[in-house]
């Protein structure tokens, strides 16, 4: 269990004077303000004045861990959390949720299960890492700048394996593990389902699979047949022309379903973009094979990403 001692302990032989408890409260919302304005250098002295003027004061906690969380400090924001839940806890506390992910960040997997037991999610094992089914979710890669939403199978209820070929601007790869958040913001239809879109934090672990782009021009069955051949040696080809949408923010952070026109994602002449994500070699090898077994089959050079 991560138990990091650096911050203020509450005394319960000293309880906490009324004065004290009501100064707290007060920095407690000041430091509101300071982060809802993005200072969080601000937020945290406000924070920590609160516990220094009242250190049972769980709300204090779980704000400062929320600090520490947006400046992704995991060892900090799991003891702030952590604080919290043994000042005040029921079953969905937040506060759980937060741990969780700090935890998950640190690879801390006894603490990470038993903070999402807490919250009332039931996971499997006592040790190692949780590899479960937890269902395709669309994550945010890069809320915060050139967000791309992509597809995932999640492994556990803040990791996703991202199942897209991502594309070349977004820094991310074909089945890099990313560490998400548990509030979706914003929504996918699929058929008669929908699909809460969770924001990514960070890289959890880096995908060793480059990506590769070009343009291939064939008739649709002829390119499907080639998806298949990426597929056979486990690797990927996505037809971006295809499956990609420009979404202006309001649309993305909503359903995605609305009906004014986006455009299309570099429409061509030439053929259709396709990301590739497969060792350099085996995408040439599959690529030649391909293309030669019919003349109506073309495609172009690949092209580096990364």
């Amino acid at each position: 269990m991560i138990d990091v001692l650096t911050f203020p302990t509450p005394d319960p032989s000293t309880p906490p004077q009324p004065e004290d408890v009501e100064r707290s409260r007060q920095l407690n919302a000041e430091g509101g303000h300071a982060r809802d304005a993005g200072d969080l250098a601000g937020a945290e002295r406000h924070y920590l004045a609160a516990i220094a003027s009242a250190p049972g004061y769980a709300h204090a906690w779980f704000n400062l861990g929320l600090v520490y969380k947006a400046e992704r400090d995991w060892i900090r924001t799991a003891v702030c959390n952590r604080r919290a839940l043994e000042l005040d806890a029921s079953e969905g506390d937040p506060a759980y949720w937060n741990l969780g992910i700090a935890a998950t960040a640190l690879r801390e997997w006894d603490t990470a299960r038993w903070a999402w037991r807490g919250y009332g999610i039931a996971v499997t094992g006592e040790a190692g890492p949780i590899e479960m089914d937890f269902g395709m979710a669309p994550v945010r890669i890069n809320p915060d700048s050139a967000a791309e939403v992509v597809w995932g199978w999640r492994l556990d209820p803040a990791r996703a394996v991202i199942a897209n070929v991502p594309l070349p601007s977004s820094g991310h790869r074909w089945h890099d593990v990313v560490l998400h958040d548990g509030e979706p913001t914003g929504q996918r239809v699929v058929g008669d389902d929908v699909y809460g879109v969770f924001d990514e934090i960070e890289v959890w672990e880096r995908s060793q699979m480059p990506t590769w782009e070009c343009l291939v021009d064939a008739p649709a069955e002829d390119i499907a047949d080639l998806r298949t051949r990426f597929d056979a040696h486990r690797c990927a080809l996505e037809v971006w022309t295809d499956s990609i949408r420009e979404l202006c923010r309001t649309c993305s952070m909503g359903s995605a379903a609305a009906e004014h026109d986006h455009g299309a994602f570099r429409a061509s002449a030439g053929g259709s973009h396709v990301g590739i994500a497969a060792p350099r070699a085996l995408a040439e090898r599959l690529l030649d094979e391909w293309s030669v077994q019919d003349s109506r089959r073309t495609r172009s050079e690949l092209v580096a990403t990364e």
